[in-house]
């Protein structure tokens, strides 16, 4: 059974239509709109897992025995717990991850790049219609254009422009992975780069600039240990910037560069005022106090992230959700069971770095760096988590 052949099943075309699904389906989803469990849009974010679920049954059958069985055992656990604690539904965005980490697993599952670029171009010529005829979306593509409430010289595709930033950069990794890519695709290259930096979404841009210093350094090394560390130190070193950024930004806030890069151009802010805007080193000591104070170190299952914030912080301009940060909440949600994930994601970053795929290592640095900052677009049932995760998973040669 453990030679089972998955290479005869080629559903290129499946991961076509999966993308056209969840990308087409966030056009209709505003800049603020929460989405509603039930509604007719989160069934529309959901059927493109149904769907591949369904299609590629058997072989996701034995892609979960035989191959993404961490994430199997992480889910016994977690339904264990849930039956024990009366919290069984806590699980279910474990199986959706399971389904689809255990589809990208499969051998026939890749991306034929020409497709990608093509839906990218697409998505940026609909959002004409989208900006002219709706009031979806509040950006226009071309700076200068959009509602000033927002920024006038912001641009996005996609109502909700952090969905833009982050798939631009995509493209423009994908773009960028090798020399012959990068030469038959010089446009969608610099279309996407326009659009990361004019979507102006702070974590996308420092993602910029890792990729770009990090690719650069990691294509030189070819022993397999160096590229596997230097992968880690580089995202623990980015994080820890993040984390300490706030001491760090309020004795430089006044100067132009920073007021503009990191303070959306505000000046003479209050340590409270910075607080408020770079928020994520707050969420993560919170989520790692929710871990620590759960049960057995097993997590709070689904919770509502208010009611373990201090009274003090409440309704003063503080996120109040913690889904911007994805690994830690992992931890929060389901506890010690979260470190099989962890172990999974350093699995296969040692994998690639023993391939000597000094890109996919460039771009698990990202993936950790993101799922830090703004985790929320790696929803299990996303095109975002999709494309980022095969990347992880099997690196260039999942891209043809």
């Amino acid at each position: 059974m453990r030679n089972f052949d998955f290479s005869k099943y080629e559903h290129t075309g499946l991961f076509t239509l999966f993308l056209l699904i969840s990308l087409f389906t966030l056009i209709t989803i505003g800049q603020n709109e929460v989405v509603e469990i039930g509604s007719v849009k989160y069934l529309m974010i959901l059927i493109p897992v149904f769907l591949v679920s369904i299609v590629m049954f058997q072989e996701i059958f034995f892609s979960i025995i035989f191959r993404a069985w961490p994430l199997m055992l992480m889910v016994l656990v977690v339904l264990v717990w849930g039956c024990i604690n009366n919290n069984i539904h806590s699980s279910f965005r474990l199986i959706l991850f399971l389904l689809m980490i255990s589809w990208l697993e499969i051998n026939s599952t890749k991306l034929k790049i020409k497709a990608l670029f093509k839906i990218y171009f697409l998505l940026v010529c609909l959002s004409f219609f989208v900006y002219f005829c709706t009031d979806i979306s509040p950006w226009s593509v071309i700076v200068g254009t959009s509602n000033d409430e927002f920024g006038d010289w912001r641009v996005s595709f996609f109502p909700n422009i952090a969905n833009t930033a982050f798939l631009s950069l995509f493209v423009f990794i994908l773009c960028t992975k090798d020399i012959e890519t990068l030469k038959q695709n010089k446009f969608i290259c610099a279309l996407s780069l326009y659009f990361v930096i004019f979507s102006y979404v702070r974590t996308a841009l420092l993602c910029l600039i890792l990729y770009a210093t990090l690719y650069l350094l990691l294509r030189k090394i070819k022993n397999k240990w160096i590229l596997f560390l230097l992968s880690l130190l580089a995202t623990a070193l980015f994080t820890l910037f993040i984390g300490y950024s706030q001491l760090i930004i309020y004795k430089f806030k006044d100067l132009t560069i920073v007021s503009k890069f990191f303070l959306r151009g505000q000046t003479n802010l209050s340590t409270h005022d910075i607080y408020v805007q770079m928020y994520r080193p707050w969420v993560w000591k919170n989520q790692w106090e929710i871990f620590k104070n759960s049960p057995y170190f097993m997590g709070r299952g689904i919770y509502n992230f208010n009611d373990y914030i201090s009274s003090g912080f409440r309704g003063k301009g503080f996120e109040e959700t913690d889904s911007v940060s994805f690994l830690l909440g992992l931890l929060s949600s389901y506890g010690l069971s979260a470190l099989i994930f962890y172990y999974y994601m350093l699995k296969k970053n040692y994998f690639n770095a023993a391939q000597s795929d000094a890109w996919a290592c460039t771009v698990f640095s990202l993936i950790i760096f993101i799922s830090m900052q703004w985790g929320t677009i790696f929803h299990p049932s996303s095109a975002f988590f999709a494309l980022y995760f095969l990347v992880l998973i099997k690196g260039k040669k999942a891209f043809i």
